[in-house]
């Protein structure tokens, strides 16, 4: 799941589609920093601040296409990524896209286990969670997550193997 974040975001589509190729130093475009917050890792609001999306956009800069056209490839440029420092989860540097995956993996691991855990959870057994099922149920998953290196499969195999996940409710 890392592996996977950390790519999508580099993905000529995925840089399109949320204005990745538009984020400049001296204009930064917050689209792609809000949603791999709030959709691809920690929920609408959860573990993160204006601030910190604010930041992430900044270090996100500097993807853009080459000047020969709409359907040309998106390509890092120097000159467009915004060189100073920034301030993310509580640490500041000058830092970019490989830091920031860093950063907000080693930073918030157990929130994006978690929110990963329980989307799967809602996806394939159940529209309903309380806290009896989180403490039971996706709080374990998640650490199986967080032991495995953020890998979906053994967290899949532990739900799918359940007795929980036969259960007539």
């Amino acid at each position: 799941f890392k592996t996977f974040i950390h790519e999508i975001g580099l993905d000529e589509a995925m840089l399109r589609f949320l204005n990745g190729f538009e984020n400049t130093s001296g204009s930064p475009n917050e689209n792609y920093a809000r949603e791999l917050y709030e959709l691809f890792t920690l929920g609408e609001g959860n573990g993160y601040t204006e601030d910190d999306i604010v930041e992430t956009s900044r270090a996100l800069t500097g993807f853009t296409e080459y000047t020969n056209g709409e359907n040309s490839r998106i390509v890092f440029n120097e000159e467009t990524f915004d060189a100073e420092s920034k301030t993310i989860f509580d640490q500041t540097g000058n830092w970019g896209y490989d830091d920031v995956i860093d950063i907000l993996f080693e930073q918030r691991s157990l929130l994006i286990a978690r929110y990963i855990c329980e989307r799967i959870y809602l996806d394939f057994v159940s529209p309903k969670v309380d806290e009896q099922i989180r403490e039971l149920v996706i709080n374990p998953l998640a650490d199986i997550f967080i032991d495995s290196n953020y890998e979906i499969a053994p967290v899949l195999k532990t739900l799918f193997k359940s007795a929980h996940f036969f259960d007539e409710n």
